[in-house]
């Protein structure tokens, strides 16, 4: 099984490619607008 430090690398891991795709969004979004 996974040990705890790996189940917490995979959740950061998991947040920061969040994070990365709704700063990308959100640019894409304001562009698409005309901002």
């Amino acid at each position: 099984g996974a040990s705890t430090g790996d189940i917490i690398a995979a959740e950061l891991a998991r947040q920061a490619a969040d994070m990365a795709a709704d700063a990308f969004f959100e640019r894409f979004f304001f562009m698409a607008n005309g901002w």
